[in-house]
């Protein structure tokens, strides 16, 4: 009889959901470490001894004593009953079980081996071809694929992942039940390749929406303690740090594709790979544009009219997600200058001047960075105190996305910094305006709560004998530190 409180139970779960994450991070051993814990603790309280002349309250504390004490002496090797190897089953009496866990894992967890990421890239093939047939999706339709080429990628797949899973449990079995039901870690790395502006700042999972992140808007401060003369000396002076919130609510960012119902397993083999790529790069640009661009002003309020396709901006724009960097600017203070009136300055001087405007957080160079169009980069190669990667050598830790050093400070390009903006930094979808803006953040000041990764759906309109496509991730982008902190200034008209 199981003897776990409802408490304890909660802890196995939790067991449970740092297994996965470790093997979503690349950490396998962790994972089945973690796991390996779970059941042991788990049988072991099934043996807690009660009697007959035990109240239910003393019942229950002896089960919790048990259970601690047990949890205690097998978290450290020495107290575990035996040791345990990557060959072991990874839950346990469950072969079938324990043979999917270690299928997940394969496919969910980062990994640079060549043949996990072959049986990523394999699994978000057939993800996509299953929703863009149709919805397909189950053991039986995957093998009802006719194409030569499909079938093979379907034969290929199960037999690399059952050669996988065989290396990491003792089970048995074959791997006819493996079908492809979410994207991969691949398929997440291959977007977060095309990510410049996002990989500058933490991310996190978000365990609910919306999510309240505790922050605080000032520091501790120390003052000189003097030798205490009397038996009554002064008391030692207090600070008190101001506190607040931030409230994550995660924002759905979607790319949808129609495709004709004529579409047939042979059109659909040849543009796989390319059709994968592009559900990533739609993705990463959307995420870039929002970072950058975000405004939630009312319609017609914003900082831009059109988008960077022309397009004019509505209510299903990126930039519509959450406030980015060139309105926290404009709004906080009015940080924006501009280049063209600062009196004859020049170029080099007026992005020294956006730093400034930075204050306390413009001081550590290392958790700064300039952000700029590809137009922005080429005046800024005429500057003397840039830095070009050839220069720098192999001593730099880059970013994804950088081109160079501008006093030190990392200066990256990002596809989504507009170069069709007016003398004011607005774009308004007027004919000759060309110019572009560069920003510079104080990376720390910002997160990404991430709370569900890439996600395909599909589904037939027999309306217009079409399928609907649709990828999604929901996430946010919120700034933690306080409203009156300049943590990101921009300078327009360049």
């Amino acid at each position: 009889m199981k003897k776990l409180t409802t408490e304890q139970h909660a802890e196995m779960v939790e067991l449970s959901k740092a297994a996965i994450k470790a093997a979503r991070d690349g950490d396998i051993n962790k994972a089945k470490e973690l796991l390996e814990l779970q059941r042991r603790i788990n049988e072991a309280a099934e043996d807690v001894s009660v009697t007959p002349a035990m109240s239910m309250s003393e019942v229950k504390d002896a089960i919790a004593e048990q259970f601690n004490e047990l949890k205690k002496q097998l978290m450290t090797p020495q107290g575990r009953k035996t040791e345990y190897s990557s060959s072991d089953a990874m839950i346990g009496k469950n072969n079938s079980i324990d043979r999917s866990f270690a299928h997940t894992m394969l496919i969910t967890g980062k990994s640079t081996d060549a043949k996990v990421k072959e049986l990523q890239i394999l699994n978000d093939e057939l993800y996509i071809c299953s929703q863009l047939l149709g919805g397909k999706s189950g053991t039986k339709e995957i093998d009802e694929f006719v194409n030569p080429t499909l079938r093979y990628k379907v034969m290929q797949f199960r037999a690399l992942s059952d050669e996988l899973t065989r290396a990491m449990t003792t089970a048995a079995g074959s791997g006819n039940e493996w079908i492809p039901t979410a994207f991969s870690a691949e398929m997440i790395a291959l977007m977060e390749l095309q990510l410049r502006v996002a990989g500058l700042h933490d991310s996190f999972d978000m365990p609910t929406s919306p999510y309240t992140w505790p922050i605080q808007a000032g520091h501790a401060r120390a003052y000189y303690s003097q030798a205490s003369g009397s038996d009554d000396p002064t008391k030692l002076k207090a600070s008190t740090p101001a506190t607040g919130n931030v409230t994550f609510t995660a924002k759905k960012l979607h790319s949808r594709v129609v495709v004709d119902t004529e579409v047939t397993e042979d059109s659909i083999v040849p543009i796989l790979p390319f059709i994968r790529t592009e559900f990533a790069y739609a993705m990463a640009l959307a995420v870039e544009d929002a970072i950058i661009n975000g405004d939630t002003s009312a319609l017609g309020a914003t900082l831009d009219v059109t988008d960077m396709y022309a397009a004019t901006i509505d209510s299903q724009s990126p930039s519509k997600a959450w406030a980015g960097y060139r309105r926290i600017a404009a709004g906080i203070g009015g940080m924006s200058i501009d280049n063209a009136a600062a009196g004859g300055v020049t170029l080099q001087g007026n992005l020294r001047d956006i730093r400034a405007t930075l204050g306390k957080y413009g001081s550590d160079m290392s958790q700064l960075a300039y952000i700029t169009s590809v137009r922005g980069h080429s005046k800024m190669l005429k500057i003397a105190a840039y830095q070009g990667l050839d220069k720098v050598g192999p001593r730099a830790v880059l970013l994804n996305g950088q081109v160079g050093f501008l006093d030190n400070i990392p200066l990256v390009i990002s596809p989504r910094v507009r170069e069709d903006l007016n003398g004011s930094g607005v774009s308004g979808g007027a004919s000759g305006a060309t110019m572009t803006m560069a920003a510079i953040v104080y990376r720390p000041a910002f997160k990404i709560g991430r709370k569900r990764s890439l996600t395909v759906k599909s589904a037939e309109n027999i309306n217009t004998d079409q399928i609907d496509v649709v990828v999604t991730q929901r996430l946010d982008f919120q700034s933690i530190y306080g409203t009156s902190d300049t943590t990101v200034s921009v300078l327009v008209d360049i």
